[in-house]
């Protein structure tokens, strides 16, 4: 009977030790939620009026034997809806807005007179800069915490 006791003993706080997926002796308090990869990361402009966008591409080409690297920024005026390409800025003009949606479901909503900076590691991080003065709103579908 005693042997009974001592093995039930050992199995249940073997048992409570690891409940809620981690070890409690190494458990430091803290819970981390991996966001999204950005594999199927996408931005793109759904409701629009006044919008341009400007995308940013390094060209390279070769002259009498030398490499050349060259930033070629390339005006886009926005008629219908378009995918955004990281690393662009996004313009309103004096009557515009523009909203942009994510791949999660989350909005990015810009002012009239705005210019929103698309970082290239925004899939990562969210990363957008507001370009001097004006308005934007978010409406954030959902959120991970680190």
């Amino acid at each position: 009977m005693k042997s009974i006791i001592l093995i039930l003993l050992i199995l249940s706080v073997n048992v409570f030790a690891y409940i809620g997926g981690h070890d409690s002796l190494t458990f430091d308090g803290e819970i981390y939620i991996e966001p999204p990869k950005t594999a199927d990361c996408y931005l793109k402009i759904t409701t629009f009026n006044q919008v341009v966008i400007k995308t940013h591409k390094l060209v390279k080409s070769t002259a009498c034997g030398e490499e050349f690297s060259e930033k070629v920024t390339v005006e886009h005026v926005v008629n219908k809806e378009v995918n955004v390409p990281l690393g662009s800025d996004i313009t309103t003009g004096p009557d515009g807005f523009a909203v942009v949606e994510l791949w999660d479901e989350s909005k990015l909503i810009i002012g009239p007179n705005s210019t929103v900076n698309i970082g290239e590691e925004f899939c990562d991080n969210y990363g957008f800069k507001l370009i001097g003065s004006g308005l934007t709103w978010t409406k954030i579908k959902k959120i991970f915490w680190r």
